[in-house]
């Protein structure tokens, strides 16, 4: 019950982590120490020095660069300093004869320090031989140096890790055994944290104790780590073999530790890299069996990556020249370093923590080690093989990996990683072709085939729900698409034939898509609106105007009534003509057109016409102004011939700054303000509000009506 929410298993994993952390601080705490940092020097005849040591006290008389003899209590006990003592792990001497004759004189050491006060016999840089007695004390925070920290840091890390990767996935046996491998760190990392950074030495119980612990949480990390793989990311291998190789890695264990084998090399590092072959061959069948899995085969790469580089870098600087008879290059402690890079890249692929990215992560990271190991090999070559002084050589082998390592670089990414994308004038033109086809089905059916040919998958199907935007899923498998082009919300599933996963670079492909095919809809959507707007106005113009004028015609009795209504007509006619080819009409020739059609109606009519224009220009108007003018024009002369009873008619057409003016002026009865309007001049003012102009009527000086249109023309 305590550990039912994932929160209480990871706190759990937490306290336990802590208290293994704190159990390690203070054993590293209780050892009693002189205050001198001691080390290493020499090559043939190797010394121990002094390398520091308290500002105050007995330890500030040792002169730094001092060697030191040897230790000495008050009883008489002594013992001579040897620079094996100081050596950081045992198993680094080459037979268990030389541990055991370690793990004496650890004893006899601890056993001087644990009295008050200490003798240091020690020979000045300048020759002299003197000796101090310098007061032993319990480690204090300050004292641990560096390295432990990093080592306890490290093992606490990859617990932590695992623990998390555990707490949420506690039922997964891959979580469970990537659990045992984090513990495994964080056993052998606290033990090899106190031991390898003792202040001098240890007591044997305590130090071999500490040796043992490291030694198993070492080759459990092994078997742990081989026992992932057999189960991750497909399960290879039944309980009962995993269950047989932790029983031989145990029986390994007693040996070592009962001194069964020849040598320690043999019962520590043998078999360290037996497991880190038995990983690799894990991973190879793993290859195998993923073959056709891109999500397994993309995990494999990130987890395989990690080991490689991570267990297969502790081989190489520490378990190698160990078993070659040489000290390893660099410190254990930062050897280290690598099993967090190892745990760190397996965490990550058993959470599946974007997968999708891990893969193409794996391939940038294999690059990049590539090019550094091209580098040092090819600058090595031409210092050894041509003897080439080191500045050259560099310059050089940096000059050929540019010229060779780059572009290789960039084929293996295109060949195995990127996949072929169409360029984005290839893009738009397929998304137009998409969004402008000649039916919803055929719409659909073009935007299925450019998914297809963008991403070749195994199945393209109609998601579940509703889709807002694209959205990677199953880990990168899966790629969510909302409804465009007339299909549904679709989901495109094993990518490249089931070679490959989704990443980011697809979805950003797949947003850039959606985007532009949604842009080009709403364009195209636009534009039916208002090419069916244009329709339903010109059918309007037709009905209203041709059909109105020729009707009134067909039932007027008085000939030349009907024929000017066949006139007019034919005038709107040719009006709409012109508005469906899209053509801009100049203003003079407007004004022309306008005088010209006044003049014929009014002289028909018997009546005295006046025409008048200032500040015309050559703009151009739109249909839709030009022909609200026209209609406008038409129906106050009409009104004038029909209604005012006048004798003579006047127009004038102005451009004041960006605005038209139309003025009709007549000598008839007017009109009587107590009257209601009439549709017609309803009907004008209506057209004078659509054009966002105004329409004026007011009596005239000679007793009859004055109309005025105003229309603001603007740019």
């Amino acid at each position: 019950m305590l550990l039912a929410t994932p929160f209480r298993r990871f706190v759990a994993a937490l306290v336990l982590g802590a208290a293994v952390s704190a159990a390690a601080v203070a054993l590293a705490l209780g050892q009693r120490s002189l205050g001198l940092a001691l080390g290493v020097e020499g090559a043939a005849e190797q010394r121990v020095v002094v390398l520091g040591g308290d500002a105050q006290g007995a330890a500030s008389e040792v002169p730094v660069g001092s060697t030191v003899r040897g230790l000495s209590v008050a009883d008489g006990r002594r013992s001579e300093l040897e620079p094996v003592d100081l050596i950081e792990e045992s198993d680094f001497l080459p037979s268990y004869a030389e541990i055991e004759r370690f793990f004496e004189r650890q004893q006899a050491l601890s056993e001087l320090l644990a009295e008050p006060e200490v003798r240091v016999e020690f020979t000045e840089p300048a020759g002299a031989t003197r000796s101090v007695t310098i007061a032993t004390r319990k480690r204090a925070l300050a004292d641990l140096p560096g390295a432990f920290w990093m080592q306890l840091g490290i093992g606490a890390a990859a617990f932590l890790v695992s623990a998390w990767v555990w707490a949420l996935r506690r039922g997964e046996a891959s979580a469970r055994w990537l659990a045992l491998v984090g513990t495994s760190i964080l056993v052998f990392a606290q033990a090899a944290a106190v031991y390898s950074t003792r202040a001098l030495a240890l007591p044997t119980a305590t130090h071999r104790a500490l040796s043992a612990l490291n030694h198993a949480g070492a080759l459990t990390f092994g078997a742990a780590m081989i026992a992932l793989f057999l189960v991750y990311p497909r399960p290879l291998v039944r309980a009962r073999w995993l269950a047989l190789l932790f029983t031989v890695v145990a029986l390994w264990l007693l040996a070592d530790v009962a001194r069964l084998v020849r040598d320690p090399a043999t019962g520590n590092q043998l078999p360290t890299l037996l497991e880190m072959l038995g990983i690799l061959a894990a991973i190879g069948v793993q290859a195998f069996a993923t073959r056709r899995d891109p999500r397994g085969r993309a995990a494999l790469r990130w987890l395989g990556l990690s080991v490689a580089l991570g267990a297969g870098g502790f081989v190489a600087l520490v378990i190698a020249p160990i078993l070659i008879g040489d000290l390893p290059p660099v410190s254990q402690g930062a050897a280290f370093l690598l099993f967090l890079l190892i745990h760190v890249g397996v965490a990550l692929g058993v959470a599946r923590y974007r997968l999708f990215e891990l893969d193409e992560w794996a391939f940038r990271l294999l690059f990049y080690v590539g090019a550094l190991l091209a580098l040092l090999g090819l600058d090595a070559l031409l210092v050894f093989a041509l003897q080439l002084a080191p500045g050259p050589s560099l310059g050089l082998a940096v000059l050929a990996l540019g010229l060779l390592w780059i572009p290789l670089r960039d084929w293996l990414w295109r060949r195995f990683v990127a996949r072929r994308r169409m360029d984005e004038n290839e893009l738009f033109r397929s998304v137009v072709d998409v969004a402008f086809a000649a039916s919803a089905v055929e719409r659909e059916s073009r935007w299925r085939a450019l998914l297809a040919r963008l991403f070749d998958p195994l199945e393209l199907v109609a998601a579940e729900g509703e889709v807002a935007e694209p959205a990677l899923r199953d880990d990168g498998l899966a790629l969510a698409l909302p409804a465009r082009a007339g299909a549904p919300a679709l989901v495109v599933r094993n990518p490249w034939g089931g070679r490959g996963l989704f990443g980011p670079t697809h979805l950003a492909l797949a947003r850039q898509l959606c985007a532009l095919a949604q842009w080009i809809e709403e364009s195209r959507n636009a534009y039916d609106r208002g090419a069916a707007e244009e329709r339903r106005r010109i059918s309007a113009d037709l009905h209203d105007d041709v059909g109105a004028r020729l009707l009134s015609g067909l039932h007027r009795e008085n000939l030349e009534a009907t024929r000017e209504s066949v006139r007019e007509a034919l005038a709107d006619v040719r009006t709409i003509a012109s508005g469906l080819v899209g053509e801009r009409r100049v203003l003079e020739a407007v004004a022309a057109a306008l005088r010209h059609e006044s003049g014929q109606r009014l002289d028909g009519a018997g009546l005295e016409f006046r025409w008048s224009s200032s500040g015309i220009d050559a703009r151009q108007l739109s249909y839709f102004t030009y022909r609200n003018l026209v209609a406008c024009h038409r129906e106050l002369l009409s009104n004038a011939i029909r209604h005012s009873g006048a004798r003579d008619v006047a127009v004038r057409l102005a451009l004041e700054g960006d605005t038209l003016v139309l003025e009709v002026q007549d000598n008839g009865r007017g009109i009587d303000p107590a009257r209601p309007r009439g549709n017609g001049l309803s009907n004008l003012e209506r057209r004078a509000r659509a054009m966002g102009g105004t329409m004026r009527f007011e009596p005239a000086e000679s007793g009859g009506l004055r109309a005025t249109l105003r229309v603001p023309l603007g740019d």
